[in-house]
């Protein structure tokens, strides 16, 4: 006697089926989990850039006053600066930015990002800034995998 072949079109209909009857809504969250995760390793990805020196208009923030200010987790110093860029046709502007430990008088390298965010240029931040980018976008890799149908 001979045995018989599987039944191969009944499994790949049983496989059908079962992703066939996937809930959608989970796939609809997914893809949208997908897209917040992705947006935001676009917008840390645009602070590192800055960070590492490569995008935003560079220039010296010079702290003008500053003030502690107590907050839930201890206290935080904020400072009324002025940004002078380094191109020097384009005007200075006030600004007020939460400075750790800042002082009067005191001066760090930042650049302007697209965001209207001053970000302090600095090897660390721009590592750890770039290590959030690359989680971000596995995660959201992961996210965008699992959401789409089979």
């Amino acid at each position: 006697m001979g045995r018989r072949p599987p039944d191969v079109t009944g499994t790949r209909r049983a496989g059908r089926a079962a992703r066939a009857a996937r809930p959608w809504p989970g796939r609809v969250l997914g893809a949208a989990f997908a897209v917040v995760l992705l947006s935001a390793a676009s917008l840390t990805g645009i602070l590192a850039t800055a960070a590492l020196g490569w995008t935003g208009v560079p220039g010296l923030l010079t702290a003008v006053a500053c003030r502690e200010q107590a907050g839930g987790r201890g206290s935080t110093t904020s400072c009324y600066s002025t940004f002078a860029p380094d191109d020097p046709h384009a005007a200075r502007e006030a600004v007020s930015v939460d400075w750790p430990r800042g002082t009067e008088g005191a001066t760090k390298h930042v650049r302007i990002t697209v965001l209207g965010v001053h970000q302090q240029e600095d090897a660390l931040e721009a590592v750890l800034l770039l290590a959030v980018t690359a989680g971000l976008c596995a995660t959201g890799a992961l996210a965008a995998s699992a959401a789409r149908p089979r």
